[in-house]
């Protein structure tokens, strides 16, 4: 009878394990396909550092987890060599007969990604030790079938490399996206906006240059952002976006706007009409201090435009990191802006809302507006209302004083609780 059960037991193994396996090995196929579908990684599967953690090594061997599919190694004698001090990629390189006190470094990005680097010891050509550091993105990537690789960073350079900067980049900045595929930028100091819908298009998940394309019907999440490229060393606007595939998969994929859009003399167009060179022009009315100003926009929109990364502090501290080249950190007393009114904010000049109202924080609308949230206290002292307000409008560049100042004059709609719809 214990016979039988053994048997039965190891019958039972042997069909869980082929099971485990199976549902390992297509969720490693999903993920390939996935993989093979991003736009950006079609082109260089350097995404070692975005889906690898508990990265270590030892006795020259890099060993990670990836993705939550399981660990994957790669011996590192195979790809890097000490050249004069430096760790270069090189096969069979030979690095650990002159390298030592080799570690893996985490580093964290000023956007919040991270990525992991190679720090070692090693002899230059005169044999003084000099401290060495690789990128592991440059290093370890993934091939077609999923194994862990190393090459060097010869065709993720190429690829930069001819991301060609335009007269977009030249002269378009503080690019953004609202309402989902409405482009917004400062170029040549005009505020423009332009309906990207006209000219791209989704093309099986990824976004391709198509006259009325309307990829919004398809893709979500969408954003741009300025990226310094390392090759060329200048900058490009680059969007983002998560598209539906015929699977109806969403795909991520990253690429140079100006594949779509450029900016001809004073317009932003399609990329494929004809383009010419902005007129270049002595503008008078853009003003540069410690806070940049442009007196063709208005003293609100200037605070929308310079300042980003804006919270609120001890309640009433509204700081705002502004500037263009130079960023630093402004901040404007909110007490003298707003008043609590039996559980509502309201605008009243040195209204001092603070001192009845708590837990205040900044939220976006649907519109990226900057919206005031807390909860105040009502007249009855024991109740407490969660209230809002919209700081469009509100919040000012003052040109002459270079600082933020708050308007409390002006009646806008949004001076409510009702009617702001949140970002969810």
């Amino acid at each position: 009878m214990i016979r039988n059960n053994n048997v039965i037991l190891l019958i039972y193994l042997s069909f869980f394990s082929l099971f485990l396996s199976k549902k390992i090995s297509n969720k490693i196929t999903m993920y390939k396909n996935e993989l093979n579908k991003s736009s950006i990684a079609q082109i260089n599967k350097r995404i070692f550092s975005s889906i690898c953690n508990n990265v270590s090594f030892k006795t020259e061997i890099i060993q990670a987890n990836c993705n939550n599919m399981g660990t994957f190694s790669i011996d590192l004698k195979k790809c890097l060599a000490n050249i004069d001090g430096k760790l270069t990629y090189k096969v069979n390189g030979g690095f650990e007969n002159s390298c030592s006190k080799c570690q893996i470094k985490e580093i964290s990005n000023p956007d919040k990604t991270k990525f992991y680097s190679l720090s070692c010891t090693c002899q230059n050509k005169n044999g003084v030790p000099n401290q060495t550091e690789l990128n592991l993105n440059d290093l370890l990537y993934f091939n077609n079938n999923f194994n862990l690789i190393c090459d060097d960073a010869s065709n993720f350079k190429a690829y930069y490399e001819n991301i060609i900067p335009k007269y977009l980049d030249e002269y378009c900045e503080f690019p953004k996206i609202e309402n989902k595929v409405i482009f917004l930028a400062v170029c040549n100091n005009s505020l423009l906006d332009f309906d990207l819908n006209s000219c791209i298009g989704n093309f099986n998940g990824e976004l391709a240059l198509s006259e009325n394309g309307k990829f919004g019907a398809s893709c979500r999440d969408c954003y741009v952002n300025t990226k310094k490229n390392d090759y060329t060393s200048k900058k490009n606007i680059m969007i983002t976006c998560y598209c539906k595939d015929t699977s109806q998969n969403y795909i991520s994929g990253e690429y140079p706007l100006n594949r779509f859009i450029d900016f001809s003399q004073d317009q932003i167009v399609c990329a494929n009409h004809k383009i010419l060179k902005p007129k270049i022009e002595v503008v008078e009315n853009f003003v540069v201090g410690k806070l940049p100003y442009n007196r063709n926009l208005s003293a609100s929109d200037n605070f929308m435009i310079s300042c980003k990364n804006i919270r609120v502090q001890k309640n009433n501290k509204l700081i705002a990191s502004c500037g263009l080249k130079d960023i630093d950190d402004y901040e404007i007393d909110l007490d003298v802006c707003l008043s609590n009114i039996d559980g509502v904010l309201k605008v009243a000049k040195n209204g001092l809302f603070s001192k009845t109202c708590k837990d205040c924080k900044i939220k976006f609308d649907n519109e990226e507006n900057y919206i005031l949230n807390c909860s105040c206290q009502k007249i009855n002292k024991t109740l407490w209302n969660n209230t809002f307000i919209s700081l469009k409008e509100r919040i000012i560049i003052n040109e002459n004083k270079n600082l933020l100042e708050c308007l409390t004059n002006v009646k806008l709609p949004e001076d409510s609780s009702n009617g702001i719809c949140l970002k969810s």
